[in-house]
């Protein structure tokens, strides 16, 4: 009964999207508990993901320091999993003394052997506070299976700095690292690296009625400079139905680069009002000063987890599938290359507190689209 109605529950996310969505039915991979050496939820709460050859990839989890090793399996069917590490960020130590910076770390990127991570960069969302520790993009060196190399980082942690991947862009999105999340606050929640440039995935601010949502691009350089010019782009993308109409209330939730293009994992924009009274009070009242709208909470219609294709430089993005099956309702975060053969591609897929599944699954050969 469980089986049928989690089939039934994924039948009625295509329907939401469209009637002739493909669905993609991500496999668990079996394994060890993750960050069990760190403790907490971690291992409920992994939000980002990347590979290397020889099937070796690294995770993170958010609100977390930290990221850890993983190798797959050759039949991807399950995975085993190495150590935690959070040494290689000079602000942080030892996660016992609790000295370390809640970055809030949401997404990995990679080019060769640097390895980048950011902070969401967002208001805290129970708390409706602003918070300087998220503020931060990161680059250490690992080795060709995933190890960190001491001696080798660069950490961007000037609020002002880094504030200005979001200035001087039409439509203007320069006020949202000064809102609360539930009005469309600035929320990063993808990274990719791509010709020698650091693409950053909004899952807010977004366009909700209209479908479209943001990615900003810059080269690395740039930002890890502590002066100079940071010239940055806003890419504003419109997802569509196939025939035509927005898929609304939508953010991106992860970015992989594939071949000369990119993979774009999309999900709800909203969150949730704060718990607290006196919270959810205070979030109305910030956000009525910064937009004078409280609009940024779950939408009453389900927005499902897809996957889409896109080529920086164009606006198109084409969809790849949404996911269904067991997966159907849970919160997917990070999409990661495991191979790729000519249009077809083994995706790693990390998933945000999937209750009883797994928080890793693969995709195995599915079709990209032309």
């Amino acid at each position: 009964m469980i089986l049928r109605g989690l089939a039934t529950l994924g039948m009625c996310f295509l329907a939401a999207f469209n009637a002739n969505s493909r669905e993609l039915r991500p496999q668990a991979l079996e394994g060890p508990e993750l960050f069990a050496d760190y403790g907490a939820d971690a291992g409920e709460n992994v939000s980002g993901v990347v590979c290397l050859k020889s099937l070796h990839c690294l995770i993170v989890a958010d609100e977390m320091i930290s990221i850890q090793r993983i190798k797959l399996k050759p039949d991807l069917s399950a995975y085993t999993a190495g150590k935690t590490f959070e040494g290689s960020f000079r602000q942080c130590f030892d996660p016992a003394a609790e000295n370390c910076p809640e970055w809030d770390l949401e997404a990995l990127a990679r080019d060769g052997n640097r390895l980048f991570a950011t902070g969401s960069m967002g208001f805290k969302r129970k708390k409706i506070k602003f918070d300087p520790d998220r503020w931060a993009v990161t680059e250490v060196a690992i080795s060709n299976v995933g190890q960190p190399r001491r001696g080798y980082a660069r950490v961007q942690a000037k609020i002002r700095r880094l504030a200005r991947l979001f200035q001087g862009h039409s439509p203007d999105i320069a006020s949202a690292p000064d809102r609360p999340l539930q009005c469309g606050g600035l929320n990063i929640e993808g990274l990719a690296f791509s010709n020698g440039k650091l693409f950053f995935g909004l899952r807010s601010p977004s366009v909700r009625n209209e479908g479209s949502a943001f990615v900003v691009s810059a080269k690395d350089d740039e930002i890890f400079a502590n002066s100079g010019p940071l010239r940055a782009k806003l890419h504003k993308l419109a997802f569509k139905n196939s025939d035509g109409t927005p898929v609304r209330h939508l953010g991106i939730r992860a970015l992989e680069p594939i071949g000369s293009q990119m993979l774009i994992v999309t999900g709800a924009a909203g969150v949730r009002a704060a718990r607290s009274g006196s919270k959810r009070r205070r979030a109305e009242q910030l956000c009525r000063e910064a937009s004078g709208a409280y609009d940024n909470l779950p939408a009453s219609e389900t927005v499902p987890a897809a996957l889409w294709l896109w080529r920086p430089g164009e606006k198109r993005v084409r969809l790849v599938g949404i996911i269904g099956d067991d997966y159907a309702d849970r919160k997917l975060e990070g999409v990661a290359v495991i191979a790729l053969r000519g249009n077809r591609a083994d995706l790693l897929l990390a998933f945000d507190d999937p209750d009883d599944l797994s928080a890793l699954a693969v995709l195995k050969n599915i079709t990209l689209p032309d």
